[in-house]
């Protein structure tokens, strides 16, 4: 994208000086030859002010055609940046808040200490009942389902804004990446597709019943990175609503 404004800008550009040219020599042509009798101080003055009307003119048709349709664009797509960007904070906040309301710990995202995370994470289990409704029929997904289901989505989000990375501040995407290639990441998605290849694992075994501490190290990280994010994008001026 950044690169079709600059070669819209490079287009218009030599647009803008081969329209110049023309009308400066078409206005020295006529004083020339279609006014013989004119004087040089009176072509040159002529000529001047010619130019200044070229370049006046040429002023008002980059702003009208280049500068304001790509202003507009640019707004919409950070816009589109701070929404998304902002999506995947949500993710994270959500993901704390309704462990946090399952274990019984505060729910404050962004005064959540490691002690918390801890406790959040030994009070839940990987195959238990989270608070994500499936349907009427199949009820509940368990923890795993829920904490993936946020994965993938947040990963969806990061993708996109990546598309867009030359709009971004080299910040911005460190931020974004690091969560993308973050710990828990991986490993949530290593611990999703174990259980989906091995469904005769059951909810009553010793292995599925793990308690969510084997991933609190990795939920720490990644807590953490959402709030840097967050942290960034209110310095940067991205509202969040």
């Amino acid at each position: 994208m950044m690169c079709k404004f600059k070669n819209s800008l490079k287009i218009n550009g030599i647009t803008l000086t081969i329209v110049a040219l023309i009308i400066i020599a078409l206005s020295f042509f006529i004083k020339t030859y279609l006014m013989p009798t004119a004087t040089y101080q009176y072509i040159i003055l002529s000529l001047l002010y010619e130019i200044l009307v070229a370049i006046v003119a040429s002023i008002i048709f980059f702003i009208i055609v280049v500068y304001i349709p790509q202003n507009i664009e640019r707004n919409h797509i950070k816009s589109f940046i701070s929404k998304k960007s902002w999506n995947v904070v949500g993710d994270a906040k959500y993901i704390y808040s309704e462990m946090a309301k399952a274990s019984g710990v505060s729910e404050n995202f962004y005064l959540a200490s490691d002690k918390d995370i801890d406790q959040l994470c030994n009070a839940l289990t990987l195959r238990g009942q989270s608070p994500m409704l499936l349907g009427l029929l199949s009820g509940y997904a368990d923890w795993l389902f829920f904490l993936m289901e946020r994965r993938n989505r947040s990963v969806s989000f990061i993708e996109k804004l990546l598309r867009y990375m030359n709009f971004l501040k080299a910040r911005h995407i460190q931020l974004l990446t690091d969560i993308l290639d973050s710990a828990y990441f991986w490993q949530l998605e290593a611990y999703y597709n174990l259980f989906k290849s091995y469904p005769q694992i059951s909810f009553d075994s010793e292995s599925s019943n793990k308690s969510l501490s084997i991933l609190s190290l990795q939920l720490k990280e990644y807590f953490r990175l959402a709030k840097k994010l967050d942290s960034y994008l209110k310095t940067e001026g991205f509202t969040s609503s």
